[in-house]
């Protein structure tokens, strides 16, 4: 999983510190992966602090189908480095 982080200036998480996920799936697992979010990763997150802001797949023809790019918003830096 690739992760990059960076704080709102601003805009729309209201001075929380949001963090861009990209989990790359096995092949033929990307359906077993988002049943798993939908069914106890996103409810887990939310638990330990962390808002569910925005979920996609890949545009990217080689990534398409395999690929979960997702949102976090956290309340602070480093209330997202301690999640």
């Amino acid at each position: 999983m690739f992760t990059h982080d960076c704080v709102d200036s601003g805009g729309g998480l209201d001075g929380r510190g949001a963090e861009l996920r990209v989990y790359n799936a096995n092949e033929g697992k990307l359906d077993d992966l988002l049943k798993r979010f939908r069914e106890h990763t996103m409810r887990l997150f939310e638990k330990h602090g962390m808002k569910n802001v925005a979920y996609w797949d890949s545009a990217r023809r080689s990534m398409k189908g395999k690929t979960l790019i997702y949102i976090l918003a956290h309340l602070s830096r480093e209330a997202a480095a301690s999640n």
